[in-house]
């Protein structure tokens, strides 16, 4: 049910002191918020909060801990969703890095831009050749994508926003039976959207990825 609740709410009506700064998928940003008071929580008993402005561009890291939000699928949303939380309210944090395996889109046009000028250089969502589950929701539905794009093509090589992964976008599955379909299979290790394939496929090409990064 998580997953099936994609309609669109205000980032804003679920986190105390955020920014209006867009809308995102509902069923995700609510998994969030339900567990987010432990999660600051959390953090906060082995990362102190930053003391001055929150603007991100302006804080270094070199005096703290850094904070590395990662997950696979609905995991991947989530750990999305919660660097935006921790950048954009008032549970300010510095994110030092957002790396996602086969995530889906967690919100629209309007909070992707804000996202990325915040968090668009920390953030790498690793696709496997036609997982379908980073398509959905629905860019005809006004969703948009996040961050930098790592594709994993048809031979398994790491594509920087690769032009193979582009013609597979083109392709249309706009229905509600597909989106059904996609959505209610997040969890599921199998064929490309596997957790294992994933984790191979990046211990197998650990130098290409080096040499992406350092780019």
């Amino acid at each position: 049910m998580t997953n099936l609740n994609a309609a669109p709410a205000r980032f804003s009506w679920f986190f105390e002191g955020a920014r209006e700064v867009g809308e995102v998928h509902s069923g995700f940003t609510l998994a969030v918020r339900h567990s987010w008071e432990a999660i600051a929580n959390a953090v906060d008993k082995v990362m102190p909060r930053p003391p001055t402005s929150p603007d991100l561009k302006g804080l270094s890291t070199s005096a703290q801990p850094t904070l590395w939000l990662t997950g696979h699928s609905l995991g991947g949303a989530l750990a999305v969703l919660c660097g935006a939380a921790f950048s954009m309210t008032n549970t300010i944090r510095l994110v030092s890095g957002v790396y996602t395996f086969g995530q889906p889109r967690v919100g629209l046009f309007n909070f992707c831009d804000n996202y990325n000028q915040l968090l668009r250089s920390r953030t790498f969502r690793f696709v496997n050749r036609e997982d379908l589950v980073p398509r959905v929701p629905f860019r005809g539905w006004d969703y948009a994508d996040v961050g930098n794009m790592i594709h994993f093509d048809s031979s398994g090589t790491p594509v920087l926003e690769s032009l193979q992964w582009r013609n597979f976008l083109s392709r249309s599955i706009e229905g509600f039976k597909e989106f059904f379909s996609i959505s209610t299979h997040f969890g599921a290790d199998v064929g490309d959207h596997s957790y294992r394939g994933y984790e191979d496929l990046i211990a197998t090409h650990q130098d290409a990825l080096n040499r992406l990064f350092a780019t």
